[in-house]
């Protein structure tokens, strides 16, 4: 089972690994705490076109892969990073809902979500403040 899960982290964040010269915008974990508290409660954030991420069960284990990052999951987030595959989007307050908010965090420090299409709909207005 360890070469199994040895073998399934390396594959998947080898896979999703974006190519050298793209840089994924990513932010830090105390943007992405700000940024959720912000969201509006029916939005969605698309990921990004050029996101790379994936899933892989084994026999032991489940993990999720996103722009060469792994991350083993828990619970409820490998049916989410299903969803979020399939849909290509994500809907911050049902990621949170389930429980999973640290999934969310990590998605958007990994640069996996696309926060240029966030509009005034998205981030409630006037209620984040700019980032320098």
């Amino acid at each position: 089972a360890d070469d199994e899960n040895l073998v399934a982290t390396v594959l998947g964040s080898v896979v999703t690994d974006p190519k050298a010269w793209l840089a994924p915008e990513s932010i830090s974990n105390e943007e992405a705490v700000e940024l959720i508290a912000h969201v509006a409660a029916d939005s969605a954030l698309p990921v990004h076109g050029m996101a790379r991420i994936a899933f892989c069960e084994t026999s032991s284990r489940a993990y999720a892969f996103a722009n060469g990052h792994p991350r083993q999951l828990a619970g409820p987030e490998l049916e989410l990073i299903r969803q979020i595959c399939r849909e290509r989007r994500v809907v911050p307050a049902e990621v949170c809902a389930s429980g999973s908010r640290e999934l969310l965090e990590w998605l958007l420090g990994c640069g996996v979500l696309d926060l240029t299409e966030a509009t005034a709909d998205t981030i409630r207005i006037g209620s984040m403040p700019p980032r320098p």
